[in-house]
Formats: C-alpha cells, sequence, structure tokens
C-alpha cells in the first residue's frame, strides 16, 4: 500500500483500498472521478491504485475525445 495519498479537496489521507470502491471521498463527501482533478486520477492510474479507470473513460476525458474528433 501507498502511505501518503491525500484528497485534492480537504487534504485528509485517503486509503487505497477505498478508491478501489469508490471515488468519492469519504471524509468531505467530494466525487473525485471529475476532470478538475484530473492531475489527481492520472497519478492513482500511473501508479496502478485503481483497476476501475483508464486513459479511455469517457466521463473524465470526454473533453480530449471531443476536441480529437475531425468530424466537427
Amino acid at each position: 500500500m501507498l502511505e501518503g495519498i491525500i484528497c485534492p479537496v480537504c487534504e485528509n489521507t485517503l486509503e487505497e483500498i477505498d478508491l478501489r470502491d469508490s471515488f468519492i471521498c469519504y471524509h468531505c463527501r467530494t466525487d473525485l472521478k471529475d476532470r478538475q482533478y484530473l492531475d489527481f486520477l492520472e497519478f492513482l492510474m500511473a501508479n496502478g491504485l485503481v483497476d476501475n479507470l483508464d486513459f479511455f473513460d469517457s466521463s473524465v476525458y470526454s473533453e480530449d475525445v471531443d476536441d480529437l474528433d475531425q468530424t466537427k
């Protein structure tokens, strides 16, 4: 388990096991699966801390996909 995962909103410590179940901080109840917290999510993915999120997740990366859509 990686020590020091911190909620980007309330700065409380998050447990790796809790992030595997849900991206909602159990301290401040913020849904962290949001484009606003992209750096945090990419850190989790790059370190293999979450299995239920990837770089093709449309709920997080939809704006990037829209920017790449050349049919518009």
